[in-house]
């Protein structure tokens, strides 16, 4: 309806009909009324009323008026905003501070932007983990991620023989799955020895 009432230029009416939708709820509102009061050459008051929503919790805000700033070529502004909507819980926002530094050739920026992409359980982001560790020329760390994946922390896990306790973890393992059960103390003291 509303990109109807703006096609007839009638853009004030198409605003207002597009606010009752976003106090509605309605899915998009709030992406066609920023559209609308842009094209009406209203970016201020975009702006006003975005940081009205972000007032009262609305997350979605905030990547848009980031949004506004990269489509005016504020980048920095912009990246600041998206990293506030990430941090606020907008995944979309990580996902678009991940294509600037990617058109800014920031690789490794983009490399940080995709591990907490997988942490936050983007697992799709798994895969340009792998890719930019190729492109920066770590094929081991990308190789191992590809196989391990990432532990908590965004570190790339290790399998159980390698690191610190490898050994320790190995033995275990290879205790515990054993048939022989006449010796309940030996597997004990294993698990003893790696909490200690």
């Amino acid at each position: 309806m509303a990109g109807l009432l703006a096609a007839e230029d009638r853009a004030e009416e198409a605003v207002a009909y597009c606010w009752r939708a976003v106090e509605a709820n309605v899915d998009g509102a709030m992406e066609t009324t920023v559209s609308l009061l842009q094209q009406a050459g209203h970016t201020k008051e975009a702006l006003a009323w975005l940081e009205h929503r972000i007032e009262h919790g609305s997350v979605r805000a905030i990547t848009l008026i980031a949004s506004i700033w990269q489509t005016k070529g504020c980048t920095e502004k912009a990246l600041a905003d998206y990293w506030r909507a990430f941090e606020a819980g907008d995944l979309v926002a990580l996902w678009r501070i991940s294509k600037i530094f990617r058109i800014q050739d920031r690789t490794e920026d983009t490399l940080n932007c995709s591990l907490h992409a997988v942490e936050a359980g983007q697992h799709y982001a798994m895969g340009q983990v792998i890719d930019l560790l190729r492109e920066l020329g770590r094929d081991g760390e990308a190789e191992q991620a590809e196989r391990y994946g990432l532990e908590p922390g965004g570190r790339i896990a290790v399998s159980w023989g390698q690191g610190k306790g490898g050994y320790a973890v190995a033995r275990h393992r290879e205790r515990s799955t054993r048939k022989d059960t006449s010796s309940p103390s030996r597997d004990n003291t294993a698990s003893q020895s790696l909490s200690a």
